[in-house]
């Protein structure tokens, strides 16, 4: 069996795969199916929901947060030590994402001047102001033109990383099996109180957006799920007998497909909560590696999907 401190996850990647697809559905929809065209109301259902998988993808950094973490000393040497292995995580983060990051922009940039007629100083200003989105942390909450709005999962995931880390580095087990899923709950809850809904990503709360509180919560959410799996869940391994191995493979396939019906079906909005509870279930016995579809998709086929996916965690 695979372990995920050394080997990549083929139930994982393939769902990462499966859930890019679901947001980008959920974005086709919601840019082209809802539009007048010659005085006609196109009012079509796609992936109504699709927003959803963003969870995934949140929970998959959290993941691969402590995995990173796991890997290093048990405690740094000083505060220097814990300094320089934050920057080393977010670097390599930073190294994932930016050379597509900048070619979008680019892309985004040079079509917003051209397409408006933009002249020569105005295109200046437009550069400046976009310097918060060239660097991805718009999401912070710093003035920006944000062009390619869709990229504020990135400025979420580098900005909740570079406080969380140090975090599970400098107080490893009370803070990855206590403060991270308490406070990430807590602040689900908070959510789930004042808005019903876990997706709006423009909309301030207050202090953050409230897209940073959910991003930040859920990756303290698989935080936990990591912590969990490794020190409980994958030394049951090779250890269960065949009927629970095939309870907790249906259950698997189970929530990953109430996500997917979710995804495409118009629930209510308050499904969401249920839906990320959903994810949250299959992901942990996913990683857990503790059913049956841990063998069957751990194929360079499937990784390659994995690879495909826009979203990298």
């Amino acid at each position: 069996m695979i372990h995920p401190l050394n080997k990549r996850n083929g139930t994982l990647e393939l769902w990462r795969f499966l859930f890019s697809l679901y947001i980008l559905l959920f974005h086709i929809e919601k840019n082209f199916f809802h539009q007048r065209i010659d005085g006609i109301r196109l009012n079509l259902s796609l992936c109504p929901h699709g927003a959803i998988g963003v969870e995934f993808f949140f929970l998959l950094t959290g993941i691969f947060l402590a995995q990173s973490a796991r890997k290093e000393p048990a405690a740094p040497a000083s505060a220097d030590d814990l300094g320089r292995s934050t920057l080393r995580y977010l670097g390599k983060k930073c190294k994932g994402v930016f050379p597509c990051h900048l070619i979008a922009f680019a892309i985004i940039f040079i079509v917003t001047v051209w397409s408006e007629k933009m002249k020569w100083l105005a295109a200046a200003r437009l550069l400046i102001d976009s310097l918060p989105d060239v660097l991805l942390v718009q999401w912070s909450g710093i003035p920006s033109a944000n062009l390619n709005g869709v990229e504020w999962y990135l400025s979420v995931m580098l900005i909740s990383s570079a406080v969380i880390y140090p975090l599970c580095r400098r107080y490893a087990s009370v803070f990855s099996k206590v403060a991270a899923p308490v406070a990430g709950c807590m602040i689900i809850g908070y959510l789930g109180q004042k808005y019903g809904r876990l997706t709006e990503v423009n909309l301030w709360d207050c202090l953050f957006y409230k897209s940073m509180l959910r991003g930040f919560a859920e990756i303290l959410l698989g935080v936990f799920i990591c912590e969990i799996c490794m020190d409980y869940l994958i030394p049951l391994r090779g250890r269960l007998r065949r009927r629970i191995k095939v309870l907790l493979t249906l259950t698997e396939w189970g929530a990953y497909g109430y996500a997917t019906l979710f995804s495409f079906v118009t629930f209510p909005w308050e499904g969401e909560f249920v839906a990320l509870m959903a994810i949250m279930l299959a992901v942990t016995l996913s990683y857990s590696g503790l059913t049956y579809t841990a063998a069957l998709f751990n194929r360079p086929f499937v990784y390659f999907l994995g690879r495909c996916s826009l979203a990298k965690s």
